[in-house]
């Protein structure tokens, strides 16, 4: 009889550790809070709004060339260009001087300021200006441009996650923020 109350108490012993363990780590995790970040106030980054007529230059390249690069597709985007380390994947798709005068306004444009764009079927695009990690915060950071070629009137404010700002009736500036996982 005392070696079966022997296995109950060693099985107990072992189902409140468990227990434990399990409340400790959620403990650790419920107590381990990043500051709140203040969306509202995140600055859109002047140098971008700065570069403006190059982004513009840059965008009405890009559409002066849409049918060399258009690609039917059943979805969205028709073009997808990131700007990898040799850069060289826009001349595969367009003519050398058009890719030449592309590659240009993205040289001087630099690192920091674009690195890809998505074309879409009815000649608007998504560029790609920077994703920055805000470690403080476990929060990704994506700031992109939107640019309508023929403008626009009235464009829909982006909900949170997202804040925007238009720039003029072509450009619309926009940041997203994405929480990152726990893991």
């Amino acid at each position: 009889m005392s070696h079966i109350v022997n296995i109950r108490f060693i099985q107990w012993r072992a189902i409140s550790a468990k227990f434990f363990t399990i409340a400790f780590l959620c403990l650790v995790i419920g107590c381990h809070s990043t500051p709140d970040y203040n969306y509202r106030n995140h600055p859109f980054n002047h140098e971008v709004i700065e570069k403006l007529p190059i982004y513009d230059s840059l965008g009405r390249a890009i559409i002066q060339h849409y049918s060399a690069i258009y690609k039917p597709t059943k979805g969205e985007p028709t073009y997808v260009y990131i700007d990898y380390q040799d850069g060289d994947e826009i001349y595969k798709d367009l003519p050398q001087d058009a890719a030449g005068k592309i590659k240009g306004y993205i040289t001087e444009l630099g690192p920091n300021f674009f690195f890809g764009f998505d074309l879409y079927k009815d000649s608007t695009m998504k560029i790609y200006v920077r994703d920055t990690l805000l470690k403080t915060f476990h929060m990704d950071v994506f700031e992109r441009l939107s640019f309508f070629p023929a403008g626009t009137d009235s464009l829909k404010k982006r909900d949170f996650p997202s804040r925007d700002t238009i720039l003029n009736k072509n450009w619309q500036y926009w940041i997203r923020f994405d929480n990152q996982g726990l893991f």
